[in-house]
């Protein structure tokens, strides 16, 4: 056959079919060439199935009722190129019902539910489990939305045995475990009695003098406590109690040595190791040194340094002998060591503020102590200024102290300075708090009243301030040597409801106010004002600080009140008139409340304490 004979449009031609039938008919051949060649040529985009293939399809066909198709998948490998939650959304609000959404989610459900965990709220959660539903992480963000809704099950005993059991995946669950395991052990090494136990080393003179002036000292800590202390020789004597508090004390010349980069000078050394403890093979409950070093030439022949030298009162003021009633080690998590020295910190249920001088924080994730989650960071780009508190107010966090105040907001593009104001424009900043839809600031120019954001700073009290804090609209306030209780209103006019004259001996500094009452630390001690009547506020407890030691916080959980200080974390009786219990950690200068735990900072770390054993059952009966 010939190739015209093989043309079917030459043959229609010598059939004489009219020229309009034809142009119809070569027409509509010419359409499934070009739609045959268009469909193969995106089979083939599918195979390679790149974002240049894709481009390159749209080029050539741009007719082709593939393109949007072409557009979606290339959107869809951008996201999945560089995988971000904005990408995620920006695709899903121009493609919401693409089949291609499914796998994204598989990518992006990671970052979504660090996302929520950064929130950090029931809210987020379920918004999260919602977008996610049978995702791998939607059962654990159901159980840390469960737990969250119920404020942590504070005080709760069973209900938090019931969650950890009922929502294993949760971030919380491993820790409400250690709570219920923790208020087991209480329940089963509970003690009421102990032995004391003093060691004077053989070449220490005054034996007698040393033994009776750390028993006087022992006597007078427990004379409150609940709990009766026995003084038994070494060797106990049956009947003796098993839990025993020793008192070790040597007194020795020592050269001069280097020991992790410090440098210890020759002269004589006291050393005392006290250790609170229950039976030999338990972990102590509480263990700490004390020393006391002098130049050689100073130390008094044939007298202890501790009864015989000028710098022996230091050594008195920091002595201590700690009280305990169970086995209270088990309510403390490991520390966390920090790159850098820590200044303050804050906290909301399961999340944590850690400041650090120069201005740079970390919001950390404290679900489980134990594994503790950076969360977001924050890197001030001038590390010349310095900062010593800081305070979550809503989505906002409040940096200051000697070089002014900063507030710092989080954004998709994350931490963005909001506010800043200098050592100049509002003094050395002490105490930040919510106010009449604003900001109350105590500094060294007086009490400033700021608008919500932080500007228009306007002075309410010239007088500085180095404490303040507020319960509802009362106002309790410090300025070194009284401590003021007033309201904003009132101080407008220049009055206060009262003024508790205490002296720059005692000299009043940090306030924090827990429920209807207020928590005054100073250098002479720490008192207690009841505010259950902001108009007649009162004194319902004094604690000499020979008592607790210098304390530098203090908060309330459940119906007890934990100090922070010295002497490590000491709980108060519900009255905050007594120190019932004594638990050691490594950081001491700054606490904040956790739901139901304790997170305290100092130096380069960060340790979390669980409440809930100390805050349930009674109080015990003060021994008498």
């Amino acid at each position: 056959m010939s190739r015209a004979e093989g043309n079917p449009i030459e043959r229609l031609t010598r059939l004489q079919v009219p020229a309009s039938r034809i142009a119809l008919i070569a027409s509509l051949a010419l359409v499934a060439g070009s739609l045959g060649c268009a469909g193969s040529a995106w089979e083939r985009a599918l195979e390679t199935d790149t974002p240049q293939a894709y481009h390159q399809y749209i080029r050539k066909h741009p007719d082709s009722r593939y393109v949007p198709d072409a557009k979606e998948r290339i959107a869809f490998h951008k996201v999945k190129r560089r995988p971000s939650l904005q990408r995620y959304e920006t695709f899903r609000s121009a493609h919401p019902e693409s089949a291609l959404l499914d796998e994204l989610r598989l990518l992006i459900e990671p970052k979504a539910f660090d996302r929520a965990r950064a929130a950090g709220t029931p809210d987020a959660y379920r918004a999260f489990a919602e977008e996610f539903p049978g995702g791998s992480f939607a059962t654990r963000a159901e159980g840390n939305a469960t737990y969250l809704e119920a404020n942590g099950f504070a005080g709760q005993p069973d209900a938090l045995r019931s969650f950890a059991s009922e929502h294993p995946e949760s971030d919380f669950a491993a820790e409400a475990e250690r709570s219920v395991k923790a208020l087991e052990v209480r329940a089963g090494t509970d003690f009421s009695r102990v032995g004391l136990v003093i060691n004077i080393s053989p070449s220490t003179p005054e034996e007698k003098r040393l033994v009776k002036a750390f028993s006087e000292r022992a006597i007078d800590i427990y004379e409150d406590s609940g709990v009766e202390l026995v003084q038994i020789p070494e060797i106990a004597p049956p009947g003796a109690p098993d839990v025993r508090l020793t008192i070790e004390h040597s007194e020795q010349l020592e050269k001069a040595a280097v020991s992790a980069g410090n440098v210890s000078k020759a002269g004589a050394v006291a050393r005392t190791i006290v250790t609170l403890k229950r039976g030999p093979e338990e972990k102590p409950i509480f263990e700490r040194s004390f020393e006391l070093r002098l130049p050689a030439h100073q130390r008094i022949p044939n007298a202890s340094m501790l009864l015989a030298s000028k710098e022996a009162k230091l050594y008195w003021d920091d002595f201590f002998v700690p009280v305990a009633s169970w086995q209270s080690s088990a309510a403390v998590r490991p520390p966390l060591e920090l790159d850098k020295k820590v200044s303050a910190v804050d906290a909301v249920l399961g999340r944590a503020v850690v400041l650090h001088a120069d201005g740079d924080f970390q919001l950390l994730g404290l679900a489980d102590p134990q594994k503790p989650v950076v969360l977001a960071r924050y890197d001030r780009q001038s590390k010349l200024e310095s900062f010593d508190g800081v305070k979550i107010v809503g989505d906002k966090i409040m940096l200051f102290g000697p070089d002014g105040l900063e507030i710092v907001g989080f954004t998709g593009q994350g931490a963005t300075v909001l506010a800043s104001h200098s050592r100049g424009e509002v003094g050395s900043v002490a105490a930040v708090v919510p106010a009449e839809a604003g900001l109350l600031l105590a500094s060294s120019m007086g009490l400033l009243l700021t608008e919500a954001d932080g500007s228009n700073p306007q002075r309410v009290m010239r007088r500085i301030a180095h404490g303040l804090d507020a319960a509802g609209n009362t106002l309790v306030f410090t300025d070194g040597e009284s401590i003021f209780v007033s309201t904003l209103a009132m101080l407008r006019q220049n009055r206060v409801v009262a003024q508790l004259r205490l002296g720059r001996e005692f000299k009043p500094g940090r306030v924090r106010v827990i429920d209807n009452a207020a928590m005054v630390m100073g250098h002479g001690g720490t008192l207690l004002i009841d505010l259950s009547d902001p108009n007649k506020p009162r004194v319902v407890s004094k604690l000499a600080r020979r008592k607790s030691g210098q304390v530098e916080d203090a908060v309330r959980i459940g119906r007890q009140i934990f100090l922070l200080g010295a002497r490590g974390v000491q709980v108060l009786d519900g009255r905050g008139k007594r120190v019932v219990e004594v638990v050691d950690v490594q950081p001491r200068q700054r606490a904040a409340r956790v739901g139901r735990h304790l997170v305290v900072v100092g130096d380069k770390s960060v340790q979390v304490v669980d409440g809930l054993p100390f805050s349930t059952g009674e109080n015990r009966p003060a021994s008498r």
